[in-house]
């Protein structure tokens, strides 16, 4: 038996649409929702054969028979109510320690790896990687050193405001904010990132294997995920941002990728971020690419993705 596990909650629309269309192919696949480890799934793990399984509700999965794995969300491991308090953070630590024993197993092809999204996490890396590869960045500081941000900001009519991690939408930098006495309060508390405002288009690509798909993003917000319902024009990947997009999924180790692109009225692309895990279900609606079925091919075949060092 071969089986591919959707990593993804109970309530995550992409990885249930990715459970539902292995089932419709006639693809054995399970839904492993971390956050009902280990009071409702099992890991077992032999260190001396280097061999363990994973018991997804009454289902004993070796790692062996896991084809591969396709990674929509990751919960944090949830303990049993009556967990004693003094030992929750022991049994916690154990517990993701187990899951990260699983994560490493490199039998199994991750789409995309537990490496790749730790890597993700250091977006100020990522953003060097990219400049590394061939990309062109925004003129970027991050920081918490006051001079230094106002010293950057003088260089640019508009900057914008991002948080250093990710998770939260990017905003225009006022006057304000570049107030020496403000920064140095709001600083104390955590580093910024402050990027040179790129006048443009927002281009959105997605990349898997050797595929590669594009649309422009049409919104009048800063931030377009600030838009309730953007328009989505699919267009033609120029042959240098296709090759590029490739070497830097490549570069990040990633089998698939959603690439964030600011293209500026000279038609330059500009990298913004490349996500491991994007959300692509409105995407594919709207555009009529064909991600779902690639994706679907990423996992059950190994050559689709050899593409990717």
């Amino acid at each position: 038996m071969s089986v591919v596990i959707i990593l993804g909650a109970s309530q995550d629309c992409h990885a249930l649409h990715m459970l539902q269309t292995c089932h419709k192919s006639g693809i054995e696949a399970a839904l492993f929702d971390t956050s009902l480890y280990p009071s409702c799934h099992s890991i077992s793990w032999n260190p001396v054969l280097a061999k363990g399984g994973l018991r997804l509700n009454s289902t004993f999965y070796k790692f062996e028979q896991i084809n591969s794995v396709f990674w929509s969300s990751v919960g944090p491991p949830s303990l049993a109510e009556d967990t004693n308090p003094s030992l929750y953070q022991i049994a916690m630590s154990d517990s993701s320690s187990a899951l990260r024993t699983f994560f490493d197993e490199r039998s199994i092809r991750w789409v995309n790896s537990w490496q790749v999204f730790d890597s993700h996490k250091v977006k100020p890396r990522q953003l060097h990687k990219a400049a590394t590869s061939g990309a062109l960045i925004p003129q970027t500081y991050i920081g918490n050193e006051t001079e230094d941000i106002l010293s950057f900001a003088k260089q640019y009519k508009k900057l914008l405001f991002k948080p250093v991690y990710g998770g939260s939408h990017a905003t225009l930098v006022d006057e304000k904010q570049l107030n020496s006495e403000h920064l140095q309060k709001v600083l104390k508390y955590a580093p910024v990132t402050i990027q040179q405002y790129i006048e443009g288009t927002n281009i959105r690509t997605y990349v898997i294997g050797s595929e590669v798909f594009s649309a422009e993003i049409v919104s009048d917000e800063v931030d377009f995920r600030l838009h309730s319902n953007p328009i989505h024009i699919p267009t033609k990947t120029p042959i240098k941002v296709a090759r590029l997009a490739k070497r830097l999924t490549q570069a990040f180790k990633m089998h698939w990728t959603a690439i964030d692109w600011r293209r500026d009225n000279q038609g330059n692309y500009y990298f913004l971020e490349a996500n491991p895990s994007p959300m692509f279900m409105h995407f594919e609606q709207i555009t009529g690419y064909p991600i779902t079925e690639m994706l679907v091919q990423a996992l059950i075949q190994p050559r689709f993705l050899s593409n990717v060092g």
